[in-house]
């Protein structure tokens, strides 16, 4: 059966920024989980602009309370930043972001089971440089995240929903509303796969 309460912690893409009917892939999973009996919850601890240093700080303080039963980590595209050009480095070194994933999900382990959420590919014409601000993710740097989230969940053993391999089967850009956000159908997406890995991992509800 799948833990009763769940948390995730992660970014905007975890927030469900620009899904405000559905909440997001974590929303649509509440709504999912939350249909079955009075004692299942969701909590959604995402916060815009986070990076795996801003979850690390977070993550004991803000999931203690909730008492989860199945953590998960989400994301981590914003540690690549690249700001004012795009060759510029990023904001964090690859070094950098792995040992800040593997803290992650070991703080996490000390609470509750994990699962990984991985990031999404990205549109380049629309993310280098974003209308928002002079900042640049690249799609290269979402395949690092990538390789490095899928290496460390094998060798720690926590389950792991590839986001960025799934959606680069599919024509992934009509599912991204400003070529970084999931859209509505994006985030369902997103919804179905972590739903997927779930049932997968615990059996249905």
């Amino acid at each position: 059966m799948i833990p009763k309460r769940i948390a995730a912690i992660g970014a905007s893409y975890c927030e469900g920024k620009v899904d405000p009917e559905g909440g997001g892939f974590v929303g649509r999973l509440r709504s999912w989980h939350e249909s079955f009996i009075q004692d299942n919850h969701v909590f959604n601890l995402g916060i815009s602009g986070d990076t795996t240093s801003d979850m690390l700080k977070r993550l004991e303080k803000e999931m203690k309370p909730r008492k989860p039963d199945l953590i998960l980590v989400v994301g981590g595209l914003n540690d690549f930043i690249r700001r004012e050009s795009k060759i510029a480095k990023p904001d964090n070194t690859v070094e950098g972001y792995e040992k800040n994933i593997r803290d992650l999900i070991a703080k996490a382990k000390n609470l509750a089971p994990v699962l990984f959420v991985g990031v999404q590919p990205v549109d380049e014409a629309r993310t280098a440089p974003v209308s928002w601000e002079n900042i640049y993710y690249l799609l290269s740097d979402a395949k690092t995240a990538t390789d490095i989230t899928k290496k460390v969940c094998l060798e720690m053993k926590v389950p792991y929903v590839d986001v960025f391999g799934e959606f680069m089967k599919i024509d992934y850009k009509k599912y991204l509303a400003d070529g970084l956000h999931p859209n509505s159908q994006g985030h369902q997406r997103i919804f179905e796969l972590v739903k997927d890995k779930l049932i997968g991992v615990y059996g249905k509800n």
